[in-house]
């Protein structure tokens, strides 16, 4: 037999076109029993894979449907937080009491100093991060070099701060001798009010004290001569009793001048004066209602023009502080900026790293910046103390 030949009983030779054809007596080959096998099992293997890929897909879909929902929720609350921080922040109390801080209550020197900081961090975070470099040399020179310029300006601004405080100095030894004897006789009068005033001394800040309690005392007295009768003299001593309440809480112990005078910016004294002589001249109140009201007009007007003259005193001493203080922060200023110019005058100053350069410019800066954060942080108290205290007695009502 030919080695080409087919075998009949190895299994069906294939034809003309390559597909394999049955055996003679019908039984399958080989082949064919693999063929089917394959074709059984392919399919199912399939249909898990497709399975399995179904059933992830769906967990995952109820993994993302779950994750959207919390960070939803999640977003919305810290939305609404954001929102009600920065209402408050705007609209609300917090605002208030951040702006009377910067105005008003806060030291002048806490003030310059966060400013001063705030610069210095600004300045080391955005050259740490790249934002601003020091490797420019011709950059750093050109911008310390017009600080240097900009500080000579400061020079005719302390000698005219220096100008106003002297005025309130200048003058004849009998307008000094008036002047004393005014205030002698003002004092007079005060201590006539109650023995707490009297022996309240020199210092404001008791004295002061003693002009709030006098003035609680003759409110109280207004609205027990009313004998619980509702009517506007008894709403004008309730609302006197509230003013006086504010005032104690604000007037607490202390040295400063400024502690004496800070409670009463906020407060309508002259308002209320003029509301008690409204009442007493337009209803006819009985003659101890009349009495009680021009007591409390007496307490009133005494606080009033005791606020007046503080005011003048705190502004007399602090043009001279912010004189000397812009002396002071002036002159370091001057000498860092310098130094800075020096350093970099024959170009990026031969170092390994350059982060100690990155902390001198940074101070240097917040040096440079101190004149102009003690000009700032007085003037807007000045402004606010001179605004407030610029009309006495009932046109001051609105402050």
């Amino acid at each position: 037999m030919s080695r080409d030949a087919p075998d009949p009983g190895d299994g069906a030779a294939p034809d003309d076109d390559g597909a394999p054809v049955a055996r003679a007596d019908g039984a399958p080959d080989a082949v064919d029993r693999v063929t089917a096998r394959v074709d059984r099992t392919a399919p199912d293997d399939g249909d898990e894979v497709i399975d399995a890929l179904a059933t992830l897909l769906g967990v995952l879909a109820r993994l993302l449907v779950v994750v959207a929902t919390l960070a939803t929720r999640v977003g919305a609350r810290l939305v609404s937080w954001l929102l009600a921080g920065f209402r408050e922040i705007l609209f609300g109390e917090a605002r208030d009491d951040a702006n009377r801080w910067l105005l008003v209550a806060g030291d002048r020197t806490h003030v310059v100093v966060g400013f001063v900081a705030v610069v210095f961090v600004g300045t080391l975070g955005l050259g740490v991060a790249g934002v601003v470099g020091v490797r420019e040399s011709d950059f750093v020179t050109t911008m310390f070099s017009t600080i240097i310029a900009g500080l000579f300006s400061f020079v005719p601004v302390v000698i005219g701060v220096n100008q106003l405080a002297l005025t309130w100095l200048t003058g004849t030894p009998g307008t000094h001798r008036e002047r004393l004897e005014e205030i002698d006789e003002f004092r007079a009068a005060a201590a006539a009010l109650d023995d707490v005033v009297a022996d309240a001394g020199a210092d404001p800040v008791p004295f002061t004290q003693g002009l709030v309690a006098v003035a609680d005392d003759r409110a109280a007295a207004v609205v027990a001569a009313t004998d619980g009768r509702d009517g506007p003299i008894r709403d004008h001593g309730v609302a006197v009793a509230d003013l006086v309440a504010r005032l104690t809480e604000r007037c607490r112990p202390a040295d400063d001048l400024f502690d004496a005078l800070s409670p009463m910016l906020d407060e309508r004294v002259g308002g209320r004066l003029a509301t008690s002589r409204r009442l007493r001249e337009r209803r006819d109140p009985s003659p101890t209602v009349a009495r009680a009201l021009a007591d409390c007009e007496e307490a009133l007007a005494t606080l009033e023009v005791a606020g007046q003259y503080f005011s003048t005193l705190y502004i007399q001493r602090s043009l001279a502080r912010l004189s000397r203080r812009l002396a002071y922060t002036g002159a370091v200023a001057l000498i860092a900026a310098s130094l800075v110019v020096m350093i970099y005058a024959s170009g990026y100053p031969p170092v390994v790293h350059a982060f100690p350069l990155l902390l001198l410019v940074s101070a240097s800066l917040a040096a440079a910046f101190a004149p102009f954060a003690v000009l700032f942080a007085h003037v807007v108290r000045l402004s606010t103390v001179v605004q407030r205290s610029a009309a006495p007695g009932p046109f001051g009502a609105s402050r």
